[in-house]
């Protein structure tokens, strides 16, 4: 590669950088004054669902990041309900997380108790944070309908009907979403060993 066209590529990264630094700065009054007017708000908000401080506030300072992000395309007078609107998301996505550890540390412990460590299925610490890492990126990774049918269905255990009647759906799309979410999970968890074989079980654990 000749050094003009690395002179070209670098001017023309320096020119877009540049170009989006000026087009955010346009924004700067307005973010500053969302921010400030909605940081405490959301806070309270958040954690009327999450229950913890902390855990709100990381869930706000995250929506915010994601709003600067996207500053220059963000409809302003109707910022305060998309802030709502993904602080509720953002806050519901933490206790399913929440849910699906606590059901999942629940199932592990269970199988350790038959036998303790000479259970062929027993799992250390350090592997259950891995296959529990594993659970939510297997789940974060489905499509968005599916992944919310199937965490109403294994984590809140809610019956199909109840399910189309939360959503708008017909039963037969419920069902037939969580037979996709059930083949998606076989074919990723096919190779035949320990960790594969907890997280079947786990995720056709009738007891969650």
């Amino acid at each position: 590669m000749n050094s003009l066209y690395i002179c070209r590529l670098t001017d023309l990264y320096v020119y877009y950088y540049c170009e989006q630094v000026m087009v955010k700065r346009e924004y700067e009054k307005e973010f500053e004054g969302i921010y400030r007017e909605m940081y405490v708000r959301l806070c309270v908000y958040a954690e009327s669902i999450v229950d913890d401080a902390d855990t709100a506030k990381d869930i706000v300072q995250q929506v915010f990041v994601r709003l600067w992000e996207r500053v220059d395309s963000i409809v302003w007078t109707g910022v305060q309900g998309y802030l709502f609107r993904s602080v509720y998301n953002a806050a519901m996505n933490v206790i399913r997380h929440e849910r699906v550890r606590h059901e999942f540390m629940k199932f592990i412990q269970a199988q350790g108790e038959d036998e303790g460590e000479n259970n062929p299925l027993f799992c250390g610490q350090d592997d259950q944070e891995f296959l529990l890492q594993k659970v939510n990126e297997l789940i974060t990774a489905m499509p968005e309908q599916m992944r919310e049918i199937f965490l109403l269905s294994r984590f809140s255990g809610k019956k199909s009907a109840e399910i189309a009647l939360e959503l708008n759906l017909s039963v037969r799309t419920v069902e037939n979403q969580l037979y996709r979410a059930m083949k998606y999970l076989k074919e990723k968890l096919h190779t035949a060993d320990k960790g594969n074989l907890l997280l079947l079980l786990f995720f056709y654990n009738d007891d969650i």
